[in-house]
């Protein structure tokens, strides 16, 4: 028998991967179909609880709607979820909590249409959920900074004037509710910080995102670890701020670590690690770094005699940046 060729067998294991995959969603589909009739089923049951009832149909919708989105069907996810917000609003009211997370799903389906996308729409259903949000949590409660962040990251995908602009304030929102709530070392603290650092990037405010990037570094590195992925990114993006800044040498200097690390983590042959070092290659080709590096070469003493055997090499906390 002749051995089946590399790309035929990456092949026949995606195309048993996809297989699997379809066969877990018709089971899926077929399990929640069967709970949406056992629902109407209840209906002729004598004295049954008609809450009860619409809450169970309300649930088996919601699955329904996530089902079609995980499945790329963009207009069936949204017909069940359709559903569950008018059934909620009908039993809970239209300032009901339950309808937080179904309106953000339908912001999500909107999204998920592609070029068809109504950014507007899209917006406007987390707006609903953030508003909802707002009147039904305490100030300043971790609720409203999820919400929030949601939103921020609507309007940051959105192709809206001003969106941008949008996305800075309410992800302003959310940091300053999870800074006092969680605290500035909390890994969902972080993550808003790098949102919003890569938001101020794309608004064209380089300096300030650097800024923000190297506030972040030390609460990242205790949190995660010096040579931690997280750590590496902040890297990456501060080198590449300075690449854009014209600013080689620094760009060059925070690039490095990013690599360094990169290649501890995943090794030197990972995309990561590969996109970086292409960026450092290029960088050590500019005449400027060029001419200096081989100037400063000819004039640096052998390693050995700087550093013996026994001198202990220090790690980023000297020089973050």
């Amino acid at each position: 028998m002749l051995r089946m060729r590399g790309q035929d067998a990456v092949f026949l294991d995606s195309f048993h991967l996809f297989l699997n995959s379809m066969v877990r969603f018709r089971e899926a589909e077929h399990s929640l179909n069967r709970a949406s009739k056992v629902c109407e089923e209840r209906l002729k049951v004598p004295g049954l609880n008609s809450l009860e009832q619409t809450d169970l149909e309300t649930r088996v919708a919601i699955a329904q709607g996530k089902l079609y989105l995980a499945d790329k069907n963009p207009s069936k996810a949204a017909g069940f979820m359709e559903k569950a917000e008018d059934l909620i609003k009908e039993n809970h009211g239209e300032d009901s909590v339950q309808l937080i997370p179904v309106y953000q799903d339908l912001g999500r389906i909107e999204q998920s249409k592609g070029d068809d996308t109504d950014h507007d729409r899209a917006v406007e259903y987390f707006l609903q959920a953030h508003s909802i949000s707002g009147v039904s949590y305490e100030s300043g409660s971790v609720e409203i900074g999820r919400t929030a962040y949601a939103l921020a990251m609507a309007y940051s995908a959105s192709n809206i004037a001003e969106g941008e602009a949008s996305a800075e304030t309410y992800l302003e929102e959310c940091l300053g509710i999870y800074q006092v709530t969680y605290g500035p070392h909390h890994p969902e603290t972080l993550r808003v910080q790098d949102e919003r650092s890569r938001l101020l990037v794309r608004m064209g405010k380089q300096e300030e995102a650097l800024e923000a990037l190297r506030f972040n570094l030390r609460p990242k590195m205790e949190t995660f670890g010096e040579y931690s992925e997280e750590v590496a990114e902040s890297h990456q993006l501060s080198g590449t701020i300075r690449l854009t800044q014209g600013k080689m040498e620094p760009a060059l200097k925070s690039l490095k670590k990013a690599h360094m690390i990169q290649s501890n983590l995943f090794g030197a042959g990972h995309k990561k690690a590969k996109a970086t070092q292409q960026l450092i290659d290029m960088i050590t080709k500019t005449p400027s770094v060029a001419a200096k590096q081989t100037s400063t070469d000819s004039k640096k003493p052998h390693f050995s005699a700087i550093v013996g055997r026994n001198t202990q090499l220090g790690g980023f906390k000297a020089a973050l940046f």
